[in-house]
């Protein structure tokens, strides 16, 4: 169950932290299928894992070898976010890509962060 915590932990915030703080051409669309994407392949590999499939389920051989779901799930969220961001021609992802730099300079220096925003 550990490994699930961390599987899960790992393929659904982890690609999406990193290119949503890193890459200029990361789009909302993008970071919201490609976590889910990551998540969900956490989720299936894990359960289809020898720790889960044979060892509590008692179902036979595993159809997954691997105990650890994240070194495929992963990449798979980075390529899924990749994806998705690179193909969004919606006007949403233009404002996504037109407001980075913007969210750069604010994020790591602070500066534009004088007052709280109203919602």
């Amino acid at each position: 169950m550990v490994s699930l915590a961390f599987a899960l932990a790992a393929s659904g915030n982890f690609p999406v932290l990193i290119l949503s703080l890193l890459w200029n051409g990361c789009t909302t669309r993008g970071a919201a299928v490609g976590g889910t994407i990551g998540l969900l392949t956490a989720f299936i590999l894990t359960l289809l894992s020898p720790t889960v499939w044979t060892s509590t389920f008692n179902l036979g051989p595993a159809p997954f070898p691997y105990s650890s779901a994240a070194i495929f799930s992963v990449p798979a969220g980075f390529l899924a976010i990749w994806l998705i961001s690179h193909f969004d021609r919606s006007s949403r992802g233009a404002i996504d890509r037109a407001g980075y730099a913007a969210q750069r300079v604010r994020a790591e220096t602070g500066i534009g962060a004088f007052a709280a925003n109203e919602h």
